[in-house]
């Protein structure tokens, strides 16, 4: 029972140290750029990081100002964190932001 339980303990204690690595590169990421959802919020984001758009499958962003935002994907067996450059793009009519268009090359401007 106690050999059980020493082994539960021993493989708990990887997974902690994995969560935990996760949660501090996901605090890194937070103070580079904004979650990739909140890009496309309405109003209340407040930028961090911005960036310019090298290149894009969008002509339309290239050589244009864009935002750093961040996203957590699951993968099978992994998590990925992603932060890249994005262009908004707002509706001529409201003005509101719609989804923004992500850039294959970019940079980030500094602070």
């Amino acid at each position: 029972m106690l050999l059980g339980a020493l082994i539960t303990i021993a493989l708990a204690l990887p997974l902690a140290a994995a969560s935990s690595d996760i949660s501090a590169d996901l605090k890194v990421a937070s103070k580079l750029g904004v979650p990739l959802a909140s890009t496309v919020a309405p109003a209340g984001i407040k930028l961090k990081r911005l960036c310019v758009c090298l290149d894009s499958s969008d002509v339309t962003a290239k050589n244009k100002l864009g935002m750093l935002a961040y996203t957590q994907t699951g993968h099978a067996g992994f998590d990925r964190i992603a932060v890249e450059c994005y262009v908004a793009k707002y509706d001529p009519n409201t003005g509101a932001r719609t989804e923004p268009t992500s850039c294959t090359e970019w940079v980030p401007l500094p602070k």
